[in-house]
């Protein structure tokens, strides 16, 4: 008999590749290699909200250096997502722009938001998933001013 734990929104079971990766990979390789190709060194990368790890590993494959975090919560309710959705106050629902955030939902302009006011400039963003504009990952490239 497997014992699983409640604790977690997602059980896994190993920290093998899952079905997003065959429409992630493509994307994100190829900002990362943009972000590469004027011959300094690889770029550095922090996946948030990684869950096992398994697309970090594939990342650190690559010879990025490479951090994942992840940090699960109980599911919020879908229908209360989808109104704040449809009311357009999802962002400010969501925030993570002041402390206690939560820290799972972003969109293009909280993640804009947040970078620049840390100093990050050149935001570049892309999108992946199974369905165009029904995405289920948000990629970001960008570069500290100081290293600019």
């Amino acid at each position: 008999m497997i014992t699983t734990s409640n604790n977690y929104e997602y059980l896994y079971q190993d920290n093998q590749p899952r079905h997003h990766h065959k429409y992630l990979m493509s994307p994100l390789m190829s900002m990362l290699d943009n972000a590469t190709s004027s011959g300094k060194e690889k770029a550095s990368v922090l996946d948030i909200g990684c869950g096992n790890g398994s697309l970090t590993n594939e990342i650190a494959k690559k010879g990025y250096s490479v951090v994942g975090i992840e940090e699960s919560h109980l599911y919020h309710g879908y229908l209360k997502n989808v109104l704040l959705a449809v009311s357009g106050k999802i962002d400010q629902h969501f925030t993570s722009l002041w402390d206690g955030g939560h820290i799972k939902f972003f969109s293009v302009n909280t993640l804009k938001t947040l970078l620049e006011l840390e100093g990050f400039i050149n935001l570049k963003f892309d999108f992946a998933g199974r369905f165009p504009y029904i995405w289920k990952s948000m990629l970001c490239s960008c570069t500290l001013k100081s290293e600019a």
